[in-house]
């Protein structure tokens, strides 16, 4: 996983399947998805994961369209495929991006 910021982001997601994970780290729920993102990490080869902090990066968060977090966005080559908000468990993110 890589914490991105706006100069990082468009470079990171021009290729291949990644998930952008916006976060805050005063936000409960997204704490909570941690231990689901290093799993999922470990679990899927395929997949980069990125890291958006929206109270550092709130002009990139507020770009991507992101009003409520935590918020989850695949794209594949560099384009939107989907769009996830709120914690969820392990399962669920697996059938998300894939």
């Amino acid at each position: 996983m890589e914490n991105l910021t706006k100069n990082t982001f468009d470079n990171y997601i021009a290729t291949g399947k990644v998930l952008i994970d916006v976060w805050a780290d005063w936000c409960g729920p997204c704490k909570s998805m941690i231990p689901v993102l290093e799993q999922l990490d470990a679990d899927q080869v395929d997949l980069k994961i990125g890291k958006v902090d929206a109270g550092e990066e709130l002009k990139l968060a507020q770009s991507l369209g992101v009003r409520n977090i935590p918020a989850f966005i695949l794209y594949q080559d560099g384009k939107i495929v989907d769009r996830k908000t709120g914690a969820c468990d392990l399962d669920s993110l697996k059938d998300f991006v894939n």
